[in-house]
């Protein structure tokens, strides 16, 4: 698509389309850096928490210490964490998706409106990037899977204790218990591995879709 200064051809829909890529741009950074402060933010609230019960139960609080000796807990830190951060990727590369579609969008319609004959490559966004961005999104949609099961397993002990309050007092209580959790278990990995995986693959996919009907437009033109 060539640039053209014709109110005509640029118009305001055009122009707000642009702002809503640019902002979605914008936002996707931003919701990166937030989750990196979630982050620490995450670390601190479990070192405070060990700190108040330290000084409650009169003991030397030392965090560094507990998680050396800890290392399950610790292990259930990190993966939380890790979590988080991968959240802030997730979200921020679904909005990079979206800011680069809208892109794409703006690039087909003003190609339909005219182009010139000697214009060889899309002005609002560049097809290297579609691609790169499609291919972080796909290793995101396998990382999540695995690290939904890493936590729901890391939490089994919390669900239990949940779980086993269905069952006081009742015959096999603790079997009860554990195949309760393990059936919540189950379901929460495959439902949420299946929501966020169908999601960033459907992105990627229409994102593909949206180049190569872009790409199509213009040689349509020549």
């Amino acid at each position: 698509m060539s640039k053209r200064n014709d109110d005509e051809f640029f118009t305001k829909k055009h122009a707000r389309l642009t702002n809503f890529a640019l902002a979605a741009n914008i936002f996707a950074w931003v919701v990166f850096i937030v989750h990196i402060f979630l982050v620490w933010a995450k670390y601190v609230e479990a070192q405070n928490i060990y700190n108040y019960q330290s000084i409650v139960s009169g003991q030397i609080a030392d965090f560094a210490g507990a998680l050396k000796e800890k290392p399950v807990y610790a292990a259930s830190l990190y993966i939380n964490m890790f979590g988080i951060f991968l959240n802030g990727i997730v979200y921020g590369l679904v909005l990079k998706g979206v800011s680069l579609g809208l892109y794409i969008m703006l690039e087909n319609d003003l190609n339909k409106k005219g182009v010139d004959d000697d214009e060889s490559a899309p002005v609002f966004y560049k097809p290297q990037d579609v691609l790169r961005l499609e291919n972080w999104i796909s290793k995101a949609s396998i990382v999540v899977i695995g690290l939904t099961a890493i936590v729901s397993i890391f939490n089994f002990s919390k669900i239990k204790e949940i779980a086993a309050t269905y069952f006081i007092n009742q015959p096999n209580a603790d079997i009860s218990a554990n195949i309760t959790t393990g059936v919540l278990i189950a379901l929460n990995i495959i439902f949420t591995s299946a929501l966020y995986y169908f999601l960033l693959k459907s992105l990627s996919s229409a994102l593909i879709i949206l180049m190569e009907t872009e790409h199509n437009s213009r040689r349509s033109k020549k």
